[in-house]
């Protein structure tokens, strides 16, 4: 029985992690929940207590407005 039950929360812990994942969109960054393609912004807002706030990375400043933003810590 210690071995069914051993074997089960390993089974069940392997599930979770596997559920884990999210189907993101390469492009648009986008991720597809019940067949719908959502926003990530309103995937994060709906589904925790966290809020977005947007910003620029400093390679794609650079990369784009060729300059590196002030960091902040």
């Amino acid at each position: 029985a210690l071995l069914v039950i051993g074997l089960t929360r390993r089974l069940i812990k392997r599930i979770r992690y596997l559920e884990g994942f999210l189907p993101v969109c390469s492009f648009c960054k986008r991720i597809r929940v019940d067949g719908q393609w959502l926003p990530l912004d309103y995937y994060v807002h709906s589904h925790s207590e966290a809020s977005v706030t947007h910003t620029v990375c400093d390679e794609c400043a650079a990369r784009e407005y060729g300059e590196v933003l002030d960091k902040k810590d």
